[in-house]
């Protein structure tokens, strides 16, 4: 193919002398791409063309490779028109990322990577990498005028923000006619220093704390305060900056020193970093024993009547001693700047703001890390569980949320110990299996070294990384159980679980071990009721009403229906219904002001067969719908309400040999409202 190239630029140079050599040289740099893909035919008789002739084969066959009809990327972008409606920076990716390689590509100092290479001409991705931050710096540098001096920035960055965004629109939405800018002068000099106008003088100088002014040992590039300056009569150009950095309060480094805190100290404007010193040798200090700091060549512009924000950031060591771990003063105590005409001046201490300090703390590593547990939304409501003998399934039982809060680092959870409680005393261990007891995050088990369940308590250990919460987030966990085989004393047993925040129930760390102090809140789930055998109670309806008896005399009228279903075998139910106490048919209450002196009647009736001796059957697999009618006749007025406690059943045909309890949880399910009684 060099051959080939090599004649037609023989016969090219042969029929014309007075055509551009970079026309040439487009047209060979063309050929040389294109032969690769033509028939050799076609490469045969080129020689015998004219240099129109040529100029209109290397426009056909970029046609064909996909290329513009401008080699020197000056023709309209493929892409154009087209509107960025969100900043993008390393490790974006999107339909947008795409779109701005090909912008970037249709102009030869902008492209991403070479024609054939993944991101160049006709091969763009959505992945945001390093080769598109370097093709936006270099787009940057081309419009610098337009996009870094605004913000008065020198240096280009890697990121597709507001300014740069607002460039490219207006490059490209309007048609995304760019010819005229690819006309101008391609030789001016790019590195040329902005044209500054009037002569500068400092109008202000402002130094401010930051937000947040806590910041821990090992961070890096932490804010610790803003400065403002604003010039007047002109614009002007920073130079230099001499930053102190001493202990609160203290008037030199004799007591604490800042090089065995500080790695470096840095200034950034608009989130780019302008500027980094040393600051981890006394030897990188102007004034070591004031502390002083100088960053210079700084080339900062700041506009006439317009303010600049600059911030100052440092890098915290590691590992510090205690007298290090303290409150330390920052202040800017000199800033150097020149105007249009060259003339330097410069800024000390008791001139404006200048010498003023703001102060921020330098922590332990951990010290703002923390972890708060709370109940959960997603804590299953009170149910009975019926549960087979021959049955594996597992049961959400308790719910929790961990919450890092403000949290400074991730927190990771070493173990997390849940207390369990049965109403009779039976242990937990007793009930629960002890081989099949998970934690659920989001539906999938977390990882866990091992789950002991001994006594009342459930522990669970995590090896390092199976349990990290980001710093910020809030997590809900699920404790998920299979339960053993019920005894017959432990049928209608009821189950409770809960969490506390501390450091005897949970072992966490950030930065550090969390401590008592960083560990706090609880939570606490609702009541099961475990039966493989009996029947299952379900508030349906609760019902107050009065009855008038008199002048001044009311009845105090409350209903309440249930549903009762039998598993697993035939169950009686008595009618017999009483206050406060009973050992057969319905238990229930009544709240009031003065109850003792109450005249209480009751009924229990139900849709079950009932036989001539007062009795209700609910059979196997079967629902039926009981009513407690409850009237109180009261001596004091007030309020009062009834709540239904226990329902017992046998499966004796009596219904009273050998009944067996079923306390009914939660009880506002079974409770009535109350209602005001009025007395003789």
């Amino acid at each position: 193919m060099l051959e080939v190239i090599l004649n037609i630029d023989l016969k090219v140079m042969s029929k014309t002398v007075n055509v551009a050599f970079a026309k040439i040289a487009v047209a060979l740099v063309a050929l040389a791409m294109v032969f690769s893909v033509v028939a050799p035919a076609s490469a045969q008789n080129v020689e015998d063309m004219s240099l129109e002739e040529l100029i209109a084969l290397v426009t056909q066959l970029q046609a064909q490779l996909g290329g513009g009809d401008d080699m020197s990327g000056g023709s309209d972008a493929a892409v154009c028109p087209y509107t960025w409606t969100r900043s993008l920076n390393m490790g974006d990716t999107g339909a947008d990322v795409m779109a701005l390689q090909q912008f970037l590509n249709s102009m030869p100092e902008t492209q991403v990577a070479p024609a054939g290479s993944a991101g160049g001409p006709g091969s763009e991705t959505s992945y945001y990498g390093p080769a598109t931050g370097a093709a936006v710096s270099n787009f940057q540098m081309k419009y610098r005028a337009e996009i870094l001096t605004p913000l008065g920035l020198v240096n280009p960055t890697t990121f597709f923000g507001n300014s740069t965004r607002a460039q490219a629109n207006a490059l490209c939405v309007a048609g995304g006619d760019m010819d005229d800018d690819m006309d101008e002068d391609e030789d001016e000099d790019e590195d040329e220093d902005m044209e500054l106008s009037g002569e500068a003088s400092v109008d202000a100088i402002e130094i401010d704390d930051v937000a947040d002014d806590d910041i821990e040992e090992g961070e890096e590039d932490a804010p610790v305060a803003e400065v403002m300056v604003e010039f007047t009569d002109g614009d002007a150009e920073i130079s230099r900056m001499d930053v102190q950095l001493l202990g609160d309060g203290e008037a030199n480094t004799n007591t604490v020193e800042p090089w065995e805190a500080f790695e470096s100290v840095s200034l950034w404007v608009d989130g780019d970093k302008v500027a980094e010193v040393n600051a981890d040798d006394e030897d990188d200090y102007l004034d070591e024993d004031a502390g002083t700091l100088r960053m210079s060549g700084l080339d900062i512009v700041g506009m006439e009547d317009e303010e600049l924000d600059l911030v100052i950031a440092v890098t915290v060591m590691d590992g510090l001693d205690a007298n290090e771990l303290t409150d330390w003063d920052i202040s800017v105590e000199a800033m150097r700047f020149f105007d249009a005409d060259g003339v330097a001046t410069t800024e000390e201490a008791n001139d404006f703001e200048l010498g003023d300090d703001v102060t921020f703390t330098v922590q332990e590593a951990g010290d703002d890390d923390e972890l708060d547990v709370s109940s959960s939304s997603a804590d299953p409501e009170s149910t009975t569980l019926i549960l087979q003998d021959d049955d594996e399934e597992a049961y959400v039982v308790f719910a929790f949320d961990l919450d890092t809060d403000d949290s400074t680092n991730d927190v990771e959870v070493e173990q997390i110990i849940v207390d369990g409680a049965v109403a009779s005393g039976t242990p937990v261990a007793d009930l629960v299996d002890g081989n099949d007891v998970r934690l659920l995050l989001d539906g999938d088990e977390v990882d866990t070294d091992d789950v002991t369940v001994a006594g009342n308590t459930i522990t669970f250990d995590f090896d390092s990384g199976d349990l990290v919460i980001d710093a910020g987030e809030e997590i809900t966990l699920e404790m998920e159980v299979t339960f053993d085989a019920l005894l017959p004393v432990n049928e209608g047993s009821e189950i409770s679980f809960s969490l506390t925040g501390n450091t005897t129930k949970i072992q966490a760390e950030g930065a550090d071990d969390l401590g008592a102090s960083q560990i706090s809140g609880a939570a606490s789930g609702e009541t099961h009721t475990l039966i493989t055998a009996g029947i299952v109670v379900l508030a349906e309806d609760v019902e107050t009403s009065t009855d008038t008896s008199g002048d001044n005399d009311t009845l105090g009228e409350f209903t309440i229906d249930f549903d009762v279903t039998a598993y697993d075998g035939d169950f009686y139910i008595t009618d017999n219904s009483a206050a406060n106490t009973g050992s057969d048919g319905a238990v229930f209450l009544i709240e009031g002001p003065a109850t003792t002196t109450a005249t209480i009647t009751s009924t229990l009736t139900s849709t079950g067969d009932e036989d001539t001796t007062g009795v209700f059957t609910v059979e196997d697999g079967e629902t039926e719908t009981f009513t407690l009618r409850v009237t109180a006749d009261v001596a004091t007025s007030g309020d009062y309400r009834v709540t239904l406690r226990k329902v017992y059943y046998s499966t004796n045909t009596d219904g009273a040999t050998g009944a067996v309890e079923r306390a009914l949880n939660p009880v506002q399910d079974y409770r009535t409202d109350y209602e005001t009684i009025q007395a003789n």
